[in-house]
């Protein structure tokens, strides 16, 4: 091989490994958004049953977003999936979204009532979540069947009674009441404590009391609850007005007759 050919081969090799791709770009163009979405409840507890305000905002590089669908989930830990929808609410022109929903005693077969639970707002075609906020759900809780006489005397011994019960039910739609039992129920006139009393199984409840003054007066029965505000049974009350008098009123007529002469007619004493 001559050196002319020797060169020529050479000057191939060199070109084929020096010269293989040349540089190329594309370009597109993108817009990334600073997506931000709130939320707030205006209470930190409520029965099942009762309404709650869910409140916020949704932005999108500061300007709001209006016209959005925003759903509304509690959160249930151990289940899966662990967040369950409850609502919706939109945004209005400037972004922000308010609406009042009933809360559930059960949501898909598990437990709101009786707990805090957290509660989040999503924005699903951003893909945006707001941060957690709790609520305590607590089961309604009444007193029925209060009683109590009523006209006493001062002084004289007298007994009340009731039942206390709280509420079940499924989604958000009220069902049976049943007993509560073992818990303290308070009797007072007005403000001043007669004394407490421990349910039965039956959720009844009886205490004798005495009020020492004469006058007119508000007898009150009255649960406070129990786990307030971390929640498990909302308080309940129920009233009674009682009239005490330093005469007893089934004698009023027979002792005014009596006055008149008309002593025979002390027979009509109410028994």
């Amino acid at each position: 091989m001559s050196e002319q050919q020797l060169a020529e081969m050479y000057e191939r090799v060199v070109v084929e490994h020096n010269t293989v791709y040349a540089p190329t770009t594309a370009a597109h163009t993108i817009t990334v958004q600073a997506v931000t979405l709130t939320l707030a409840i205006d209470r930190s507890w409520e029965v099942a049953g009762g309404s709650a305000v869910f409140s916020g905002s949704l932005r999108a590089n500061g300007a709001g977003l209006p016209g959005e669908t925003i759903g509304i989930f509690v959160e249930i830990p151990g289940a899966l999936p662990p967040i369950f929808w409850i609502g919706n609410a939109v945004t209005d022109g400037a972004g922000n979204f308010s609406v009042a929903l009933t809360l559930p005693w059960v949501v898909a077969g598990h437990a709101v009532a009786g707990y805090t639970r957290n509660f989040r707002v999503a924005h699903s075609p951003s893909e945006a979540w707001s941060g957690l906020v709790p609520l305590a759900v607590a089961f309604p809780a009444r007193i029925s069947g209060f009683t109590a006489p009523a006209t006493v005397t001062p002084g004289a011994a007298f007994t009340t009674s009731g039942i206390l019960e709280y509420q079940t039910g499924s989604d958000t739609t009220p069902g049976a009441w049943l007993a509560l039992a073992g818990k303290t129920v308070d009797i007072l006139y007005d403000t001043t404590l007669l004394g407490s009393a421990v349910t039965a199984a039956d959720g009844s409840f009886s205490l004798s009391v005495t009020i020492p003054t004469s006058g007119t007066y508000t007898l009150t029965a009255q649960f406070a609850g129990e786990d307030i505000p971390a929640s498990l049974y909302a308080p309940a009350t129920a009233e009674k007005v009682v009239g005490v008098g330093a005469i007893p009123p089934e004698y009023i007529v027979p002792l005014i007759l009596a006055a008149l002469g008309i002593g025979a007619i002390i027979i009509l004493k109410k028994i």
